[in-house]
Formats: structure tokens, C-alpha cells, sequence
């Protein structure tokens, strides 16, 4: 990198280990975000079951009762 952009080596190797550590940071955010963001997936596909069930439970008993007899 010194040779082909002209600087001192110094500086080329200070510029790279910059790009290293800002590469290292971006990644360490990343795998950050993911593990948030399968987590909240995780949380609100279990509140979806929940709803599904309890949807689940009260059709059934819907079903179950006599509804249409009684509105007469």
C-alpha cells in the first residue's frame, strides 16, 4: 500500500490497522443487532402462538356451544 499510494510506510501501516479495527467494530454491531433482532423474533413469534391458541380455544368452544338455538 505504501508503494502503489505514495506514502510512508508508517502511515500505510496505520491506515491499515484502522481499516482492521473499523472492520472488526462493524462486524462485532452486526452480529450485535442480529442476536437482538432473533431474539425479539423469537419473542414475538411465541405471542403469535399464544394469540392462535386462545384464538384457537375460543372458536372451538364456539363451535362447541348451541349459539344459533339461543338467538331465536
Amino acid at each position: 500500500m505504501a508503494a502503489r499510494n505514495g506514502i510512508p510506510q508508517a502511515q500505510a501501516e496505520q491506515r491499515v490497522n484502522q481499516v482492521i479495527t473499523d472492520a472488526k467494530s462493524a462486524a462485532d454491531t452486526a452480529r450485535k443487532s442480529a442476536a437482538k433482532f432473533s431474539l425479539w423474533l423469537v419473542i414475538s413469534m411465541l405471542a403469535g402462538a399464544l394469540a392462535a391458541s386462545l384464538a384457537a380455544i375460543e372458536g372451538g368452544s364456539l363451535r362447541n356451544r348451541e349459539w344459533y338455538l339461543t338467538a331465536r
